[in-house]
């Protein structure tokens, strides 16, 4: 996944209270078939 994308889930992700809870949500994501679909979602 590029570092664009990366940064757009940081951004949108207001759930997550500190950086390692979203880059452990970035990694569970980045396995993630649905996180493709939203990801593919998102940029339209």
């Amino acid at each position: 996944m590029s570092n664009d994308n990366y940064r757009k889930l940081l951004n949108k992700d207001k759930t997550a209270e500190s950086d390692v809870e979203r880059r452990a949500l970035f990694h569970i994501f980045s396995t993630d078939e649905l996180f493709r679909k939203v990801t593919n979602y998102s940029e339209k």
